[in-house]
């Protein structure tokens, strides 16, 4: 599979591209209403993907343990990108994630789905800031877009970014590759099972964004 750097649309997203939101990728049955989804792809060869992290919330059921909740593209040595409703409510559309909430894991493709926490010692990147676009709107994902803030700088390798003069490569047709620990079924009920603990890949089209308002608008 070809894949040039800066073809790759990372979720981080946490899956922007497939979110019945990300998009984003909300992994597990507590991380909230929106289930990311990796359908009809294939575990990824380990280090392949090296910025793409892992966004561990509290399971509010019982504490100390901690679960999948959002995928992440690592852009800077302490800095990931994700989708803003990963760290907010789905009713009000208000932050309800903060720093002290979050856990990151990174350079890893093979992840536990639930990971338990005895005291201090916590597994992963702690976070020092998270911001939300101003203009988000949870209504119509608007905006969709958080950056989180690591205390710490990370060891992994960060993406390379497209330039403003590679538009093209974002141009319908292309091809794009999503990655994440989403859902692998679209009808998955919520049941964990459906839920990988290894990255999957997968290869989709791009769109244009006047398809995507339009499947949007369909779909509200």
């Amino acid at each position: 599979m070809s894949t040039p750097i800066s073809r790759v649309l990372n979720i981080a997203a946490v899956l922007l591209l497939l979110a019945s939101p990300v998009l984003a990728q909300q992994d597990t049955d507590f991380a909230g209403e929106d289930g990311g989804r990796v359908i009809g792809g294939q575990a990824a060869k380990k280090g392949e993907w090296p910025w793409q992290v892992k966004i561990l919330a509290p399971d509010p059921e019982q504490r100390g343990r901690f679960g999948g909740h959002c995928g992440g593209s690592l852009i800077a040595p302490r800095w990931i990108l994700t989708a803003a409703h990963c760290v907010t409510s789905g009713r009000s559309g208000k932050q309800d994630l903060f720093a002290r909430d979050l856990l990151i894991v990174e350079g890893k493709s093979k992840i536990d789905k639930v990971i338990s926490v005895d005291g201090p010692d916590k597994p992963g990147l702690a976070v020092e800031d998270v911001i939300i676009h101003e203009d988000f709107d949870r209504k119509v994902f608007a905006n969709d877009i958080a950056l989180i803030k690591l205390a710490e700088p990370a060891v992994s390798k960060p993406a390379i970014l497209a330039s403003a003069s590679d538009d093209a490569v974002e141009a319908a047709g292309h091809t794009a590759v999503v990655t994440g620990w989403g859902y692998t079924k679209a009808d998955h009920g919520w049941d964990d099972k459906y839920l990988p603990t290894e990255l999957q890949e997968v290869e989709l089209p791009i769109v244009s964004r006047e398809d995507c308002r339009a499947a949007y608008r369909e779909s509200s």
